[in-house]
């Protein structure tokens, strides 16, 4: 295009016939570059998150009761837990509704009551079948002192406001969510308020209950891509829009 026929696109893209359409297309124009910094905000976002992952993960565990455990979550969750106390089966729940390879079934939450403290933590000791549920009992860990390793999980909360969770209907014992909280307060003693899930001894779990490897996720997500998509969207609004106007023009 020559510099006179650019002129001319220009004056009449704000010209008082194409002013509006031309003021809109801006907008439109706009928010999708809006867009694809809003996506690049989060892809630092995720890298951050992936830093600080990398390192809890390579962080020395987390002895307790001995050692201070951190107040920010993302200091605590999945950093390596080591706990010895005595498993309270009496006080064993079920984290309901979930499964293993497609089959049903329960994890159970068990309470190790601390040496030398007065605090308890649950643990997720692994899934069972729910063909299992009834034969709990055969799946005891070991009584006496034992000293467990695991990492840490945070406390499951709902985040709607509601006054039904449907939860009726099921034993007290049977919960939808290891929300510490809550559990605690069927507790004869006073709980951490996260909880360790129990590494697998073994590369594969041969054995019920079977105990969950920790998945971790080191990936900077879909947000770089995104963010290029919302770019080109917005460049190509802005040359089909001129198109249309020179094409107009004659």
């Amino acid at each position: 295009m020559s510099q006179a026929g650019i002129r001319n696109t220009v004056k009449a893209l704000f010209s008082r016939r194409w002013l509006l359409p031309t003021i809109f297309v801006l907008t439109g124009m706009a928010f999708l570059v809006r867009l694809g910094f809003w996506q690049l905000d989060r892809l630092d976002q995720r890298r951050a998150a992936n830093a600080q992952l990398v390192a809890v993960l390579e962080g020395k565990p987390l002895y307790l009761p001995q050692d201070i455990v951190p107040e920010d979550a993302a200091y605590l969750l999945n950093r390596d837990i080591v706990v010895t106390g005595a498993f309270d089966f009496a006080n064993e729940g079920r984290h309901i509704l979930q499964s293993w390879e497609g089959r049903n079934g329960v994890n159970l939450i068990t309470p190790l009551r601390i040496a030398n403290s007065d605090m308890a933590i649950l643990v997720d000791r692994g899934w069972i079948p729910d063909a299992e549920v009834e034969n709990v009992a055969a799946y005891a860990g070991p009584g006496g002192q034992v000293t467990v390793n695991g990492y840490a999980a945070l406390s499951e909360v709902i985040s709607r406001q509601t006054t039904n969770d449907g939860d009726s209907g099921r034993a007290a014992n049977e919960w939808y969510r290891v929300d510490v909280a809550a559990i605690a307060a069927q507790m004869p003693y006073d709980l951490y308020p996260f909880y360790i899930v129990q590494s697998p001894k073994d590369e594969i779990d041969r054995e019920l209950p079977y105990e969950r490897p920790r998945e971790i996720d080191l990936s900077e997500g879909p947000h770089l891509s995104y963010a290029i998509q919302w770019f080109i969207f917005s460049l190509l609004l802005g040359i089909i829009y001129v198109t249309l106007v020179r094409r107009r023009l004659g």
